[in-house]
């Protein structure tokens, strides 16, 4: 039973570090598209946002099975739940890049010539930092709190 709980978090832990990367890709690339007003790249983020809303729900699935049926302690039926935490904010990170790529392309399409807001350089840097973090702490860490 145990090996089959340590097998089901190894997986998550493993898919969650492929959303982060895919998330933190999405933001360098939005800031790129953005930046450089890239219609193309803009329309590869839009278009990629399906591919990490199926990730985050598979993640979701699995997170939420091994609580429903491994029956973890407390430490990790805790993880488990700040996972279930961070899936929605990563989902959300990558919806805003999505948003973002479709601006670039509706203003680059209507020819509309707007300049960069103030501060949006930090803000894109706080984001990149936060799922980088998130990436870092499930290499270091995982879901397990034996790991």
């Amino acid at each position: 039973m145990l090996e089959v709980y340590e097998k089901s978090v190894a997986e998550l832990k493993n898919d969650m570090i492929n959303l982060g990367m895919k998330v933190e890709q999405a933001v360098e690339n939005a800031w790129k598209a953005l930046e450089d007003k890239d219609i193309e790249l803009a329309q590869r983020i839009y278009d990629g946002d399906d591919v990490i809303d199926d990730l985050v729900k598979n993640c979701m699935k699995k997170d939420l099975t091994i609580s429903m049926m491994q029956g973890p302690v407390a430490a990790d039926y805790r993880s488990l739940m700040a996972t279930l935490k961070i899936l929605s904010d990563l989902e959300r990170i990558a919806d805003h890049c999505a948003d973002i790529s479709h601006y670039v392309i509706h203003l680059e399409q209507t020819h509309h010539n707007v300049p960069l807001p103030q501060g949006i350089k930090e803000m894109y840097g706080v984001m990149a930092s936060m799922v980088s973090d998130v990436i870092d702490f499930y290499k270091e860490r995982g879901t397990s709190s034996q790991a």
